[in-house]
């Protein structure tokens, strides 16, 4: 049992007492964050008992099951109410911490481009090697018949391999990275000075996706140079200058 005394008081026969309302413990749960002062959950009437308040709800808070629709069903329950009513969702109500993530996550997808710019400039210097090193082959091949398109899509095949490989690792390592960490809660946070205790980690197939056909493209692209100069080669200058 708990006992709870309002501030506020009422009358009685040997005057003003304060309010006392007694609770009987139903649950206690562990809270995620661990605040100074936890709350506690009691029915309406008891609150408004206690509080002074008058009858009917102030407020009322939903929660979705998945939080990425709540601005749909804000304006759904908007339009249920009609005017007089004010609905928010997590996003309003948490605006600086949803603009800092978004900035993050566009600072984080920055860097992930740009890595990927230098591993196609890897690939542009990979292939380009070979272009060099395999002259010969290449004017004799020309002297047989290959066409410039046919070699030029040797190398854009060499490089789409390439970055097939790549990204198809990549996707795996990534996605069964975050899995994993979010599952064990491996990344913590200090939870006196953050709304989470560890850092959670969500695959969205979609970015995925976007990452992957953007690491791809890029790899295709960097082949695209070096490939060029490899139909650009005159069959008789080949074989000259691999002697």
């Amino acid at each position: 049992m708990l006992r709870v005394t309002s501030s506020r008081t009422r009358l009685s026969p040997l005057g003003p007492l304060p309010v006392t309302v007694v609770f009987r413990i139903a649950e206690i749960r562990h809270a995620a964050v661990l605040e100074k002062t936890p709350d506690i959950e009691v029915p309406e009437n008891a609150a408004r008992l206690l509080s002074g308040l008058p009858s009917g709800a102030r407020a009322y808070e939903a929660r979705l099951a998945n939080p990425a629709r709540a601005e749909l069903a804000a304006r759904a329950v908007s339009i249920l109410l009609g005017p007089g009513y004010r609905v928010q969702t997590w996003r309003e109500l948490n605006a600086p911490l949803s603009f800092a993530l978004r900035l993050e996550k566009g600072v984080i997808f920055a860097t992930v481009a740009l890595v990927i710019v230098v591993a196609a400039l890897n690939i542009v210097s990979n292939i380009a090697l070979t272009v060099v090193e395999k002259k010969r082959d290449l004017g004799v091949l020309t002297s047989l018949g290959a066409t410039p398109g046919s070699l030029a899509r040797i190398y854009l095949t060499l490089g789409a391999v390439i970055g097939a490989l790549g990204t198809t690792l990549g996707v795996l390592v990534g996605v069964s990275a975050s899995l994993f960490l979010d599952r064990y809660e491996i990344v913590t946070l200090p939870a006196d000075v953050y709304l989470l205790t560890h850092v959670p980690f969500a695959v969205h197939p979609r970015e995925v996706a976007l990452v992957a056909a953007f690491a791809l493209a890029t790899a295709v692209a960097a082949a695209a140079l070096p490939a060029r100069a490899a139909a650009r080669l005159a069959p008789g200058e080949a074989i000259r200058l691999s002697r």
